[in-house]
């Protein structure tokens, strides 16, 4: 695909937090990356299939049968996870419990960052995986205004 005549560049951008210890090379950085895709979660995890219900109208999905209610749930919960788990690979964490391949296994990984981190190191570390995952106005606006004013200098 090519956008403009120009192939696009996926961004490749890491996101860096650094947690400061004594001696200053104990300090903890981590590298945070956006995940591109769900295809891998969807692998790893499949969405769960709601169940069917007669109506007069014919079989239709039944979105609200308790059970698809909460296995949509348990897949909202492990899709967090996942992103959490998955935009810290570049950190290369090396997990006790927590197997990327096994979706059981997600739920360890607050408790391991947990151990290394106090709460204020852990809430920043989550805010800024968010902010990893996500687009806002600013941020748009940003990458505009950078764009146009390459464009106005290269005139």
């Amino acid at each position: 695909m090519k956008i403009g005549g120009k192939e696009p560049k996926s961004k490749s951008e890491f996101e860096h937090i650094v947690f400061r210890r004594t001696p200053i090379e104990d300090s903890i950085v981590f590298k945070i990356q956006s995940v591109k895709n769900f295809e891998e979660f969807h692998a790893l995890a499949p969405p769960p299939q709601p169940g069917k219900m007669r109506t007069p109208q014919g079989v239709v999905d039944d979105l609200e049968a308790p059970g698809y209610v909460e296995a949509r749930n348990r897949q909202d919960l492990l899709r967090g996870q996942y992103v959490l788990i998955k935009s810290l690979e570049p950190s290369e964490i090396e997990w006790d419990k927590v197997k990327l391949e096994d979706p059981s296994s997600w739920q360890h990984a607050h408790a391991e960052l947990s151990a290394i981190l106090d709460d204020k190191e852990h809430a920043a570390l989550i805010q800024r995986i968010h902010r990893a995952n996500s687009l806002t106005e600013e941020m748009l606006e940003a990458a505009a205004n950078d764009f146009f004013a390459s464009q106005l200098s290269a005139a």
